[in-house]
Order: structure tokens, then C-alpha cells, then sequence
């Protein structure tokens, strides 16, 4: 409250009868003394008389007969930290009147410090009547000095009652404890701290205001952003549900600022309204949707010009010409506008605070604008990274989709190719049976019953009929052989195109030569043979059926750096033009091109009319 000029010195806090006056550290009464005989001095106070024992010191005041003996007090302190003093001052004149009880001697010097203080202070008795009243609370509550000393506190402020300042006063008389809290002020519009300390007599208090109403705010706004970051960090929060919160919290913690928040289009032109919880809602349909320009109001100007733009009165200034007659009407008479950048310098919204009352802002109200529209930055990128996120997410799943499809739909045509030759198969193999086994059965049917009869042709025709038996057992193993060739298990791939390669070069039909260069039974699978072994048992049949050749030269090359199969399959025959038969290709090229493709394997053909074929066919190991 008062001080001397050496912080260190004592602190001499406010006093009424009976006097006391804390003083600290330990050792320091006599300075305390000497500070407070200057000080009282300069009052026209008389000088202080030290006693005998330094446990009392004298103090006369001045024009008047009477003595205050002042009596010090240690009080214990906090462990570790120094001891108090108090100084109880008691007059030493038996002849009171009741006027010098009620107003002490020396009242009008304590009244000249109490209110030349900065902070307001004012004192109750017992029953909360005022006796004192300090201009600084007169500011605060607009209640005067007049209104309020002889009153009752409650009664001229009864919005008090039930309130934490009345429990506090309560409590602070009753257990003579000193109480302190913080509490708003809807009169002054500030955040107060209250210190209430009760007189030792128990006949009333001193209550002292200390305006903390800057760094209320600020701890208020810290916990605001605490909170809207836990909120950002939330993947399922919205955007707008995070603004909102936002601009929610500040037009609490700043009564009469209403704030806005419009985002840039796609187009780079036109605005869109994010969050305005404070501002009527006919205000912000109007703003949505509108262009950003060089005359724009505050926001779109803000972003046109990517600067702050401050306008201190709506009513006069030339940006607001458009919106004028609509903010008026609905009470807006400044706004200030900030754009809202990413590092690059591209704008990503406007922040905007709206007040009712023509307005310029001052240093720390900017600093609380540009405070919040940086975590509004913040805000807004993080959540255009998540949108980009997720649409790559998106992408990349519908890719994958589309491959996964794609892969399918390949599966398919191969299971279905496959399924269409083991049908072509099948067909063959009836047909096989039925045109040629089939025909030769029968004919030995009819010949053992004619030798059944015919004693003179009996053995000629049992002869015919084993012949036949014969022709049909090599016919039966001619197709076993095509079917599931027991070579490629029991002697291997290489081994079974030789027997391959022979039985055809047995029929005299077409000259056929086979090379092999590698270890293929060593390094490949029975699947990969028999794969390799039907797609050159397809193409032979092709050959055989349909080029007219005289020469087959079968080619089988193991690559041991890449480990890739290579076979080749080149005739002499009438060959054909391979683009006029892309989209109507046999069974038996399909065949070979899903049976490779199983594999990973790849193929090509080679030909041209009048020039033969060439196949060729790659597969991964």
C-alpha cells in the first residue's frame, strides 16, 4: 500500500484504532521508525519518541495532547522465510470522547495516504457498514464516497449476496482470517483481486482492490488455446466446431468483441463464412459468397491486399460503402481484419473483430489479434494437411481398388482361358474316343463274332482283333500321354520333351529338332515343367495342324544371371499376320498365353504369311 523507497525496508499497511502496522524482516523496527518519522513529518506530524525499551516506541501526534504507544509483534513466518513485525498502537489518554473513537486522532493524515493510494481500498465495520471509501473504488464500482459510507455494503450491493465475495466477507470476520480471491467486475469491466483483512478487535475490516485484470486475461486466453489445440489435435473435431470454440472463448474473455472468420475459395475471389458466434446471423449471410476486392470492407480488403486493415468507424470510411447501411442497422460501428497466410504467402482466411462503438485499437488489443489469428494459422493448415491426407488416402485407395479390380478381372480370364482348355481338352479327348478308339472296338466286336460263326475265317479274324486291341492300347496311351505325361515326373522336363519330340518325328509328318541349354530340373518346380511342357505341346499341335511345315526346331535356354526360362518355338510353315489376329485368337494361343501368364511369364509372336512363326515365351523363376 505505502512504501518507502527501499523496497526492502518496511511495508507500512493501512491503520485505524487501534493502530498496527506490519513491518518486516526481523531486526527491522528502529529503521521502520526513523522511514516512518520522515514520512509523518512531512504531514506536520510531531516526531517519533523511541522508549527506553525498544518493545515500545512513542508517537505524538500533532496539536494534540495525545500518545500512541506502539507496541511490536513477531509473527511466525513460513518455514524459511523471515520473520514479521507488528506494530500495535494503543493512545495512552484515558479522556476519550466518542468522537475521537470514531474518527482517531490523526484520521485526517490516515485519510490523505488512504486515498492518494492507486488501488482501491475501502473499510467495514462489524455490521459491513462503510467507513471508509477510497476514490479508486469509487472508479470500479461508480458508487461515490456519499452513497456509500454509513451504508450497509449489502444493501447497496445486493448482487453480491450468495456470492463468493459475500462468503469471503463473511468468513473473513468470522475467523478473523485474511481472505483473498479474484473476481469480475461486470461494472468496471476488470478482474479485481480482493484482500480482506479483519481487524485483531474483531469490529470490522479493511478490503483492499488490486486490478489483475491483464494478467487474468492472459492466463484465460493461454487456456483457451490449451484447449482449442487438444481440440485441433482431434481428428473427428471439425473445423468449424474448432473456430467456433475459438471465437466462442475470446468474445468471453474480451466482452464487447465479437469476431469472424472467413475462408478463401478455391476461385481465390469469393469469401465463405466459417464462424461468427457473436455476430447476427443476417450479417454473416450477407458477407458470405462475396468477392474480395480493394474496397471490400474489412476482410475482403484484408485478403485482396494480404495487410491488416483497420477501420475505426464504419459510418465514414469508403471500404465499408457496400455493407454500410446493413452493419449499422444491425449495430457494428468498427472492425479490424487481419489475413490469415501460410508460409508461402498464400491466404487462407481473414480473422475479423467487430465492436459497437466506433474504435481504434491500441498497441496490446493488436497484440491480442495478431496472437489470436497466428493460432488460427495453425489451425487452419493443420487441417488443409489432414484434407490433403485424406484425399490422397482417398486416391490411393481408389487406385488400389482399381488395380485390385484390374487384377481380378485378369484372374478371371485366365481361369476362364483355363477352363475353356481343359474343355477343348476334354472335346478332344471324346472325340479322340469316340471317332477313333470307339471305331476300332466296335470293328473287333463284329470280327470276334464272326469268328464265333465262321470256322474257316476264325483265326484271321482273332488276328484282325488282336491287331486292333493292339492300335487301341497305343491309342489309349497316346492320350494318357497328352493328358498327364508320367515323363515329367518320373524322368523330368528335358527327358520328356525328348519322348515328346520322338513320337512326333515316328509319324513321318513333320521333322522336328529339340536343344536345351541349362539345369532345369534342378532349378525349376514340377508345376513351372508341366507348364512349360503343355505350352510346348500346344504350340506343336498348332504347328502340326494348321502351318503346313516341314521343320519344327524347338529352342529351351535357362538364363542363370536373371534366372529367366526362355523357349522358343520356330516352323517353316505358311505362317499369318499376328495383328489381324489379336481379337480372334484360338484356343490353343489363348491356352498358351494364360498357362505363361500363371507364371509371370511373357508372350510374343513372331510371323508374317509366307514366312513362318516364331513363339516366344519368358518366365520368371
Amino acid at each position: 500500500m505505502l512504501s518507502s523507497a527501499n523496497k526492502s525496508g518496511p511495508t507500512i499497511k493501512p491503520f485505524i484504532q487501534p493502530y498496527f502496522i506490519e513491518i518486516a524482516p526481523d531486526g527491522a523496527v528502529i529503521s521502520f521508525c526513523s522511514r516512518f518519522n520522515a514520512l509523518l513529518h512531512k504531514k506536520g506530524v510531531y516526531d517519533v519518541y523511541p522508549g527506553k525499551n525498544i518493545a515500545q516506541v512513542f508517537l505524538q501526534l500533532g496539536g494534540l495532547p495525545d500518545m500512541i504507544r506502539w507496541t511490536p509483534t513477531l509473527l511466525p513466518g513460513l518455514p524459511g522465510q523471515p520473520a514479521n513485525w507488528q506494530l500495535t498502537g494503543v493512545k495512552t489518554s484515558t479522556s476519550l470522547s466518542p468522537v475521537e473513537i470514531t474518527d482517531p486522532p490523526g484520521y485526517p493524515l490516515v485519510n490523505d495516504i488512504l486515498e492518494s493510494i492507486t488501488d482501491g481500498f475501502f473499510m467495514l465495520d462489524k455490521d459491513f457498514c462503510v467507513t471508509l471509501w477510497n476514490r479508486e473504488v469509487e472508479r470500479i464500482t461508480r458508487l461515490s464516497k456519499e452513497e456509500m459510507v454509513g451504508r450497509n455494503l449489502w444493501q447497496k450491493m445486493p448482487e453480491w449476496i450468495g456470492t463468493e465475495t459475500w462468503q469471503s466477507f463473511h468468513r473473513a470476520l468470522d475467523e478473523k482470517v485474511t481472505v483473498t480471491f479474484e473476481q469480475y467486475s461486470e461494472r468496471s469491466g476488470q478482474w479485481l483481486e480482493k484482500s480482506i483483512y479483519p481487524y485483531p478487535s474483531g469490529e470490522g475490516a479493511f478490503v483492499y482492490f488490486k486490478d489483475v485484470t491483464t494478467r487474468k486475461k492472459q492466463d484465460l486466453l493461454l487456456a483457451l488455446e490449451k484447449r482449442v489445440l487438444e481440440l485441433n489435435s482431434d481428428p473427428h473435431a471439425s473445423l468449424s466446431a474448432i473456430v467456433d470454440c475459438f471465437l466462442e472463448g475470446l468474445e468471453k474473455i474480451f466482452p464487447g468483441m465479437h469476431c469472424s472468420v472467413l475462408t478463401l475459395n478455391e476461385d481465390q475471389i469469393t469469401v465463405r463464412h466459417l464462424s461468427a458466434p457473436g455476430l447476427p446471423p443476417e450479417f454473416s449471410s450477407f458477407i458470405d459468397g462475396r468477392s474480395i476486392g480493394p474496397q471490400a470492407g474489412s476482410c475482403g480488403t484484408a485478403m485482396f491486399r494480404k495487410e491488416r486493415v483497420i477501420v475505426s468507424d464504419i459510418t465514414t470510411d469508403p471500404l465499408w460503402t457496400h455493407a454500410r447501411d446493413l452493419a449499422l442497422r444491425v449495430g457494428l460501428r468498427a472492425c479490424w481484419s487481419l489475413p490469415v497466410l501460410t508460409a508461402k504467402g498464400e491466404v487462407l482466411a481473414a480473422f475479423a473483430t467487430y465492436y459497437k462503438i466506433p474504435k481504434f485499437p491500441t498497441e496490446k488489443e493488436l497484440e491480442i489479434v495478431e496472437r489470436a489469428a497466428d493460432l488460427l494459422k495453425i489451425i487452419l493448415e493443420n487441417k488443409r494437411a489432414e484434407e490433403e491426407v485424406r484425399i490422397s488416402h482417398e486416391r490411393y485407395k481408389q487406385a488400389s481398388e482399381a488395380l485390385l479390380k484390374q487384377e481380378l478381372d485378369k484372374q478371371k480370364q485366365v481361369a476362364q482361358a483355363i477352363v475353356d482348355a481343359q474343355e477343348r481338352e476334354r472335346a478332344e479327348i471324346g472325340k479322340e474316343l469316340h471317332d477313333n478308339i470307339n471305331q476300332i472296338l466296335s470293328t473287333t466286336k463284329l470280327y470276334l463274332e464272326l469268328a464265333r460263326n465262321n470256322e474257316e475265317e476264325r483265326l484271321n479274324l482273332i488276328e484282325r482283333s488282336a491287331a486292333n486291341i493292339h492300335e487301341t492300347i497305343h491309342e489309349i496311351r497316346n492320350i494318357s500321354r497328352s493328358l498327364v505325361p508320367s515323363s515329367i515326373g518320373d524322368l523330368g522336363l528335358l527327358d520328356s520333351v525328348h519322348d515328346l519330340v520322338e513320337s512326333i518325328k515316328a509319324t513321318g509328318v513333320i521333322n522336328v529338332e529339340f536343344y536345351a541349354e541349362g539345369p532345369f530340373d534342378e532349378m525349376i518346380g514340377d508345376k513351372e515343367k508341366l507348364m512349360l511342357f503343355r505350352i510346348i505341346q500346344e504350340q506343336v499341335n498348332n504347328v502340326m495342324r494348321h502351318s503346313g511345315a516341314g521343320n519344327l526346331i524347338i529352342e529351351l535356354v535357362l538364363e542363370e544371371p536373371g534366372k529367366i526360362i526362355k523357349l522358343n518355338i520356330t516352323d517353316d510353315g505358311k505362317g499369318f499376320n499376328p495383328d489381324s489376329q489379336k481379337n480372334k485368337k484360338g484356343l490353343g494361343l489363348s491356352n498358351i498365353m494364360s498357362r505363361a501368364g500363371l507364371f509371370g511369364g511373357k508372350v510374343t509372336i513372331h510371323s508374317s504369311p509366307g514366312k513362318g512363326c516364331k513363339l516366344q515365351v519368358q518366365v520368371p523363376i
